[in-house]
């Protein structure tokens, strides 16, 4: 298998853990707005830069 499958495949094995934990983890708000709040914060920890480190190898 190719290197570049190799990484699609886990770039998609990434993306979905993080929708699995966005939908059981992150508690519900009682207005729109916090529910958006707490879904960027958690878009922002999955995505800061370290989680990425398996594309660039």
């Amino acid at each position: 298998m190719s290197t570049c499958c190799r990484d699609v495949q886990a770039y998609h094995a990434t993306v979905t853990a993080w929708m699995v934990e966005m939908e059981t983890n992150v508690p519900r708000g009682k207005t729109l707005m916090e529910d958006l709040q707490s879904r960027s914060s958690l878009f922002i920890q999955v995505n800061s830069p370290h989680t990425w480190t398996f594309l660039s190898a």
